[in-house]
């Protein structure tokens, strides 16, 4: 069974043994609103299926978030068009994962938005599967999932991108990709620059938080992914400079009595706590919806935020890695596409067959 989240900046797949154990997770860059960014994709899936999947009677499962890409009139449009692309790209069997099940392509094709931005929901039916309760948080390069879950299922107010929003389910702001800016118009009454300077990576790297391998983008000055480069490119984001240690250059109050790398070591640590702070929020209102002390279930690749979470607000923490069927740097990259892990398993009950 082969598995895939085809999201607008990367593509995530994942297969599994007929036992049911995760034997492979992959991901790669894939900038779906760049002008050769369905080219890209097709590439990848190529280079993929070559790879682990070159099996004409093989079954592969599908969540998708490309479809919100800008390059695509509408959402239907661009599910439309990634049908195309996988129907091409992908021998075998097809399957669509939707709030209510697995649907096929045809069904898929008519009625695209079911299967628009559900890969949350399929995380969360995989954890609903295996703890009586929890809230999962999957914080991403670029969002963070908060769903609860509870008697076997998600409890959700809204499936949809726009009411995910309002509902606070869905946190437009993720571990990578998400540009300083828009954290807030400043920073400890620090003004910061409206420009793409620095991102999260930069702030998780200066903190040495960052996975190995999390950040498969460029940066926004294009140079190195170093604690120093990443320092001096927050610094941009208030107008100054960053100097070598020892150095006091333009510091202003962040600079203090302390060496300058350590200053704004200090700057990270109020941004990490700003983003987390965000993302406590949404968590406290999906607690809210269990009447229990549901443990908080870490998944994507700034689940580090989530244990951070977890140990301030003095809950149990389960890392989604231990609910999976697989062990090592499998279980560890299953963590980090869980979607794309969760849904072989779904496929595989029951329920997905059924669907």
């Amino acid at each position: 069974m082969f598995a895939w989240d085809i999201g607008g900046a990367h593509v995530k797949f994942a297969c599994a043994t007929e036992g049911g154990v995760l034997s492979a997770v992959r991901q790669w860059a894939c900038p779906i609103w760049r002008a050769d960014g369905v080219a890209r994709l097709e590439e990848v899936l190529r280079e993929a299926v070559r790879e682990y999947a070159a099996d004409d009677k093989a079954c592969h499962a599908v969540v998708m978030t490309a479809e919100l890409a800008d390059c695509f009139v509408s959402r239907a449009d661009g599910v439309r068009a990634l049908l195309a692309v996988l129907r091409e790209a992908l021998p075998g069997r097809r399957l669509f994962y939707t709030c209510d099940g697995f649907i096929d392509e045809e069904t898929a094709a008519g009625d695209p938005l079911r299967v628009a931005s559900v890969n949350w929901h399929a995380t969360a039916a995989y954890v609903a599967a295996r703890l009586p309760y929890a809230v999962l948080m999957d914080v991403g390069g670029t969002t963070t999932d908060v769903v609860a879950v509870g008697e076997g299922a998600p409890i959700c107010e809204a499936c949809d991108d726009a009411g995910r929003l309002l509902s606070g389910e869905l946190v437009y702001s993720g571990a990578v990709r998400t540009p300083l800016m828009a954290m807030g118009p400043d920073l400890n009454g620090e003004p910061l620059i409206a420009e793409q300077f620095a991102v999260a990576a930069d702030v998780y790297r200066v903190l040495g938080d960052l996975p190995e391998g999390a950040d498969l983008y460029e940066t926004c000055d294009r140079r190195d992914k170093t604690s120093e480069a990443s320092a001096r490119r927050i610094a941009r984001m208030f107008g100054r400079d960053y100097e070598p240690a020892g150095d006091a250059g333009d510091a202003g109050e962040f600079g203090r009595d302390e060496i300058l790398f350590g200053a704004w070591r200090s700057v990270a640590e109020a941004f990490a706590a700003r983003q987390c702070a965000m993302m406590t929020k949404a968590c406290e209102r999906a607690i809210a919806r269990l009447a229990s002390d549901a443990p908080l279930v870490g998944a994507g690749v700034g689940r580090f935020i989530v244990r951070r979470i977890a140990r301030e607000t003095g809950r149990e923490y389960r890392d989604f890695a231990e609910l999976l069927n697989a062990a090592g740097e499998v279980a560890e990259a299953g963590a980090t596409c869980a979607p794309a892990a969760s849904l072989p398993f779904l496929a595989m009950s029951d329920d997905g067959r059924d669907g």
